[in-house]
């Protein structure tokens, strides 16, 4: 698979985009084309698995949003173009419409564009 772009972000209503949290987390699991079903179901496991054996319901899991929400999280993604639609396919009865991230990072700037190359190496050498 290609390689996509880092894309460095500045305008209002993309950055709205990933105001909510649980976005960043959907953006993790869309490295690869997935559907929103898919997406809750690693969301749901990946809570589990943080809870632990003795976890609560009221831990980790309240984070993992119904296949509904993921849809509505996802659809304003793609609105910022932080997630393209890459096709559809057929589960059952049902057509699932799947998702990728738009780019491999994003970069938040209060300036112009900026090449990701700097962005990295400016971080590694203020670190």
């Amino acid at each position: 698979m290609p390689r996509r772009a880092g894309r460095a972000v500045r305008e209002s209503e993309a950055l709205h985009a990933l105001a909510h949290p649980l976005r960043v987390r959907i953006l993790e699991q869309l490295r690869e084309p997935a559907s929103a079903a898919e997406v809750a179901r690693r969301l749901a496991k990946a809570a589990a698995v943080s809870a632990g054996p003795g976890g609560s319901a009221r831990g980790p899991r309240q984070l993992v949003p119904s296949r509904q929400n993921l849809n509505y999280h996802l659809k304003e993604l793609a609105r910022g173009g932080f997630a393209r639609r890459t096709g559809t396919r057929r589960v059952g009865g049902f057509t699932e419409t799947l998702y990728q991230a738009s780019a491999d990072s994003v970069v938040v700037t209060a300036g112009g564009p900026v090449a990701l190359a700097d962005c990295d190496t400016a971080a590694v050498e203020a670190g």
